[in-house]
């Protein structure tokens, strides 16, 4: 009698050379035997293909799927999606390893729950041997808080598609699959994925090891990169109209997406001096968002919106990764933000923040510049004029301070700074 499928993990490969050695051990010493392995070959010319061939040999769990082009790993996933056989499904990247009981303890708590997600924990590994699970862990707690509360799922299970466990009955009939662009094809998975899931449960000691890799997200930023990012927010406002998606929190859901989009467009701008193309794909951003339906309360709920769709100015931070940002594209920046600020005083409360953080780059930005003084002068006496009340600065009192008395305390750590803080506020000065 065939042993019965519990999990089907689909692992889509794309010359991932040495790493998908550890990750193919990792996934045939699992814990849990009734599994199968699918891994789908997406043009390999590294002798990856032939690797998994000898192993199926001794292991009839393990199947190979070959793509006859290469189509990216989101229809890569897909076309396992539809091959496997499993109740639930795991999704592993060829470069990446889990732990030897991450499919059990998934499936036992899925199963035990009858939950359509199981989610386990999301390890970032760099190459130094670091690892990190804060920000999974913290995705989890907001998690549960959700399911306690009856909120949706979705405004939070936004990455990690990874670390889980996906009934695939529930992705089946939902028409939940990956997105078509070459990157960020999970987060459209997960929208669709975290919106049909009627129950999501937990088991952290099941732990997915993402390894780092020089080279990877920020560093590798391109063209191709941000039209690709641009597929999946078209995929995802579509999805979000046809659903009617139009609460304040989706919304503002979509518009945090839309300004990470933005915030690399500036990145690539900064990096590389702007060109047509970042022009050209910031004016098909402003283009998709003529038909969406909700744009005036999008506008109304966030600033880098307002300032991009209404006046064509992009705000969106430049992500702090990086590197060899010019000192004069930061400084500019700032500029926009006061300016912006200047002309919407009412939304002095919920920019601060963005303006804070355009000054403090400007201010910490690396190497002894003779200008940065003339220049953080200068943006001082821009800022003068703002209507920078308590309120509005009462997380940002470093700003508060540099624009109303000239101290500049960007370059000191926040406990020292908040003693000097709070022994300026009693000797009364402000």
């Amino acid at each position: 009698m065939p042993m019965e499928t519990k999990v089907s993990v689909i692992i889509p490969v794309y010359n991932p050379g040495e790493w998908l050695r550890k990750c193919a051990e990792s996934l045939t010493e699992q814990s849990l035997k009734e599994i199968e392995l699918l891994f789908v070959d997406d043009g390999c010319t590294d002798g990856s293909a032939e690797y998994i061939r000898s192993l199926a040999l001794s292991d009839p769990r393990i199947r190979l799927i070959t793509n006859r082009e290469n189509i990216g790993p989101g229809r890569s996933r897909n076309r396992g999606i539809m091959e496997a056989r499993g109740e639930y499904l795991a999704f592993v990247d060829a470069d990446d390893y889990v732990s030897p009981d991450f499919l059990e303890c998934l499936y036992t708590a899925a199963v035990a729950e009858q939950a359509d997600i199981a989610k386990g924990l999301h390890c970032c590994v760099d190459l130094n041997g670091n690892r990190s699970t804060g920000k999974s862990a913290e995705m989890n707690r907001r998690l549960r808080e959700a399911a306690g509360q009856g909120s949706p799922f979705y405004l939070i299970f936004t990455t990690d598609h990874q670390s889980a466990l996906y009934r695939r009955d529930m992705l089946i009939s939902n028409h939940a699959f990956y997105g078509t662009s070459g990157n960020a094809e999970d987060t459209f998975f997960l929208l669709q994925a975290s919106f049909a899931a009627e129950k999501i449960c937990f088991a952290e000691q099941a732990v997915y090891y993402y390894m780092e890799r020089v080279g990877s997200r920020f560093r590798n930023l391109s063209v191709g990169r941000i039209e690709a990012e641009l597929v999946s927010l078209q995929e995802m406002m579509r999805f979000a109209v046809a659903h009617d998606l139009n609460s304040r929190a989706d919304i503002a859901h979509l518009g945090g997406h839309t300004g990470v989009v933005l915030g690399y467009v500036n990145a690539l701008k900064a990096k590389e001096g702007g060109d047509q193309n970042t022009d050209r794909i910031s004016a098909e951003i402003r283009d998709i968002f003529q038909d969406y339906p909700w744009k005036d309360e999008l506008v109304e709920i966030s600033s880098i919106m307002d300032s991009f769709l209404t006046e064509g100015v992009n705000l969106a931070p430049v992500p702090d990764m990086i590197r060899g940002v010019p000192f004069d594209w930061l400084c500019g920046n700032a500029e926009d933000w006061i300016r912006y600020l200047h002309r919407h005083a009412a939304r002095m409360e919920i920019s601060a923040w963005y303006l804070d953080s355009a000054v403090k780059k400007v201010a910490l930005f690396p190497g002894n510049r003779k200008d940065k003084k003339e220049k953080m002068s200068s943006l001082r006496k821009m800022a003068s004029g703002l209507p920078l009340n308590d309120t509005a600065l009462n997380h940002f009192l470093k700003l508060k301070l540099f624009i109303f008395t000239g101290l500049n305390l960007y370059g000191m750590g926040n406990t020292g700074a908040g003693r000097l803080i709070s022994r300026l506020l009693k000797s009364g000065r402000r």
